[in-house]
């Protein structure tokens, strides 16, 4: 995976797609309709109030490619009433299934900074690739949830590229 860096504030979603789909942000924007620098919101500050790029936009710029995109969820959850929501847990902890697919897999994660935002990063080879930095300060580290935590990124689902 080649490292890109994303052109602008609001763009990590499409830089980490793009990285993990292996084309250009301009083509991945190409694919979604519009880069997402449209002001929706002009009472929050830049980039919030921006149009961004939502994740089912991505998915269907990978449909266009002939690729799919399927989440993992750290913490899922199952709801079987109104007030019943219960935790799914995995056979061998679901911190270690998301580590087995960010180790073997290419694709998107979704995170949380320690600033509270939300952040997308690209993942493969078992390594992680920021579009917010360059180099990107999470890529000498084995893709994993602890050593995303250390790096400030507190991944809560991946979306795997096939």
């Amino acid at each position: 995976m080649q490292q890109i860096t994303q052109p602008n504030a609001w763009s990590c979603t499409a830089a980490a797609f793009a990285m993990a789909l292996n084309i250009s942000v301009e083509r991945f924007w190409e694919l979604v309709g519009h880069d997402g620098s449209e002001i929706i919101l002009p009472n929050l500050p830049d980039p919030m109030g921006r149009r961004g790029i939502h994740i089912q936009e991505a998915i269907d710029a990978c449909w266009a490619m002939t690729t799919s995109a399927t989440p993992f969820e750290l913490w899922p959850t199952g709801v079987r009433a109104k007030d019943d929501v219960t935790p799914v847990t995995f056979n061998g902890g679901n911190v270690q299934r998301i580590d087995t697919h960010l180790a073997l897999g290419v694709g998107v994660a979704e995170c949380m900074t320690r600033k509270g935002t939300g952040h997308t990063v690209a993942f493969g080879g078992g390594v992680i690739f920021d579009p917010s930095r360059m180099p990107c300060r999470a890529n000498t580290a084995t893709a994993t949830i602890e050593s995303c935590l250390a790096n400030g990124l507190g991944i809560y689902r991946i979306w795997e590229i096939r």
